[in-house]
């Protein structure tokens, strides 16, 4: 599948951040964690078909593609 609209979520802890990208159809994404200290470690990452779930379990909250995409190339 050529054009896909990926699925962006964030979530505050502390001094850091963490931004997670979703492909809905392979559930496969990328995890971007940004330290205090403005570390960046970026982790490719494949979910189970639960992440949703989790990702509500767990804080996470609804996140956009400019948010993520500022991060990921270390505009911030």
């Amino acid at each position: 599948m050529k054009n896909v609209i990926h699925q962006y979520y964030r979530k505050k802890v502390e001094t850091d951040l963490i931004l997670i990208q979703i492909n809905p159809h392979t559930l496969e994404g990328v995890e971007i964690l940004v330290s205090g200290s403005k570390y960046l470690k970026k982790t490719q990452r494949h979910f189970d078909a639960d992440i949703y779930d989790d990702l509500d379990v767990d804080g996470f909250e609804p996140s956009n593609a400019l948010e993520f995409n500022v991060y990921l190339s270390e505009l911030v």
